[in-house]
């Protein structure tokens, strides 16, 4: 194992696997790198209804070539570990154990049908696998059908972000630069190279007066890696409630399960997704303490929605003019956003309830406790208190919310 938390075959640092990194893109890219189940997709969006901003769907390209070692993040093992030494540093890096993947391990899982080409179920999937990859047009053109999906034409111009309001997704790249961003894939002898590759792809489709803003709900977890590789970014990530992160991720997971989603789906207990959640947060923490990324409160935008969103896009150099957080706020509206519904109503839907404190109902007390004792460190870091209430803190941008 290295300092950058990698293994490779033979072992090797991080800090070597990189060499392809937006330094020259004249693109500063916005990452939001988590946390899993608290608002990220919300945040994504008020990003993309900014007119200086084009977001694209979630994709992890360095989770798609690097593999964690899930040996070190086994429960029970891995609370009594956290239990001890969750103020080590040491300790937290070690668990971003990673071993590279093979080019095609790399290739398929980028585009047939489970990552950034996605196919929605179990006989689509399997036929979109085993697609032979020496001819990348017919390829192409098959998961085109599958997807019932259409590209841009390789004529069309660079995107801006005036007009765009929605997270773009591989539709929305021209043939040619998706075949040339498939053909190194495919061919790529050094899997490092691999994510800044897919970030590249990205720069390439947008006009040089708009930002950039990505997602990938556990980034947090690559965080260092990511930073090798867009080295210029600014990087968010968005907190909330452990308790309520925990039943929105159940609730999540079992609807992913259902529509039969190509991505890996965590299942587990609500407690080991407060465990989780406490692992990521740690490192959110430590690398907001060090002034590397930006931290937003799930809770605070849903009580003063237009404050905190315009101390975001300030920090972020954006404009925060009333108008743009008028339009955004209409944009990503709760109702707007899951089909018509009134928060607190329940539905088969990603966006599910969009409710603060779900938790002291839902949880029994007695998993409340245990919570507690995994996390509470954590959630007062961010202002949390036990009974659920929230006070100002220090990490998080403009946090006033009280609830």
């Amino acid at each position: 194992m290295t300092s950058a938390g990698v293994v490779t075959s033979p072992h090797t640092d991080f800090k070597t696997l990189t060499s392809t990194s937006l330094q020259s893109s004249s693109h500063p890219f916005i990452h939001i790198v988590g946390l899993y189940k608290c608002g990220t997709s919300w945040l994504l969006r008020m990003l993309c209804a900014h007119p200086q901003v084009i977001g694209w769907r979630e994709y992890d390209p360095i989770r798609t070539a690097l593999i964690p070692d899930r040996r070190l993040q086994r429960w029970p093992g891995l609370a009594l570990a956290y239990a001890r030494r969750r103020q080590n540093e040491r300790w937290l890096q070690s668990i971003e154990t990673f071993q590279t993947r093979s080019p095609e391990e790399v290739f398929r899982d980028t585009f047939l049908g489970r990552g950034w080409i996605p196919v929605m179920g179990h006989q689509l999937q399997e036929k979109a696998g085993k697609l032979d990859l020496t001819d990348l047009e017919a390829l192409l053109d098959a998961l085109l059908t599958m997807t019932d999906g259409r590209l841009r034409p390789d004529t069309a111009p660079e995107l801006g972000g005036t007009d765009l309001t929605q997270p773009l997704g591989y539709q929305s790249i021209r043939r040619r630069d998706l075949l040339g961003l498939m053909a190194k894939v495919r061919d790529q002898i050094e899997v490092r190279e691999t994510p800044g590759q897919f970030y590249q792809s990205l720069a390439a489709q947008v006009d040089g007066d708009t930002r950039i803003a990505t997602k990938a709900a556990d980034q947090i977890m690559q965080f260092r890696e990511l930073k090798q590789i867009s080295p210029h970014s600014r990087c968010i990530a968005i907190v909330r409630d452990a308790r309520d992160a925990a039943i929105s991720a159940r609730h999540f997971e079992s609807l992913m399960r259902s529509r039969q989603a190509p991505w890996q789906v965590r299942g587990g207990s609500a407690l080991r997704k407060i465990l989780a959640w406490a692992v990521r947060a740690n490192k959110v923490i430590a690398h907001a303490q060090r002034g590397e990324l930006v931290v937003l409160r799930y809770e605070d935008l849903k009580t003063n929605f237009a404050e905190t969103l315009e101390a975001l896009l300030e920090t972020l150099e954006l404009e925060a003019s009333p108008s743009i957080l008028r339009s955004i706020r209409e944009a990503t509206d709760f109702t707007r956003m899951s089909g018509g519904r009134a928060p607190g109503s329940d539905a088969a839907h990603e966006v599910r309830r969009g409710m603060v404190g779900e938790w002291r109902d839902a949880m029994p007390s007695t998993v409340a406790s245990v919570a507690w004792q995994l996390a509470g460190r954590e959630l007062s870091s961010f202002g949390y208190e036990h009974d659920g209430t929230i006070r100002p803190s220090p990490l998080v941008l403009g946090s006033t919310s009280k609830t």
